[in-house]
């Protein structure tokens, strides 16, 4: 789900402590795991550019480097006479400097270890939240898990101006 949350307070309010319309953000089991070289490409490389990735999220979403967000979806078949499909689509955004992704808060409790061959990566942190700061003047993005699932969010802070949001989608075929 995606919303747009304009932010009008007074004073000094942090807006990462903004929840959404549905209720307080950050809970349940869809969390962003930090990424540490854990995940591996097609290559077995470590993924380039990864930040952090859901876990327990009916599909795929993953924060990188320089304004991107990857979402991929994969269709397997039990039988090995049907290709399995892997769709991707990678969404940019924002202006100018942009930070990558940050976590928001502190870990959700408990870490993950991955062991691949004689790699080790142990005590990988998960997040109930991440953000983009800065993706337009004055406007923040925010992705975070819910007990429905991923969401996403734009705060738009006093001075800022919702009209500057832009979404570029590569990877789409219809």
């Amino acid at each position: 789900l995606l919303f747009v949350t304009p932010f009008i307070g007074f004073g000094q309010i942090n807006p990462d402590l903004i929840g959404d319309r549905y209720g307080v953000i950050a809970h349940g089991s869809c969390v962003l795991r930090q990424e540490q070289g854990q995940s591996l490409g097609t290559d077995l490389l470590p993924v380039a550019g990864l930040e952090f990735y859901y876990e327990n999220s009916p599909l795929g979403i993953w924060l990188k480097k320089y304004r991107t967000v990857s979402f991929t979806v994969a269709i397997e078949h039990n039988d090995s006479t049907t290709t399995d499909t892997l769709s991707r689509i990678d969404m940019t955004f924002g202006r100018g400097s942009v930070q990558d992704p940050v976590a928001v808060g502190s870990a959700v409790p408990g870490t993950s270890n991955y062991y691949i061959g004689h790699t080790a990566t142990e005590s990988v942190p998960a997040f109930a939240k991440a953000v983009y700061r800065d993706a337009w003047p004055y406007t923040n993005v925010y992705f975070y898990g819910s007990n429905s699932g991923p969401r996403m969010s734009f705060v738009v802070m006093p001075g800022g101006d919702p009209s500057a949001i832009s979404l570029n989608f590569n990877g789409q075929d219809s």
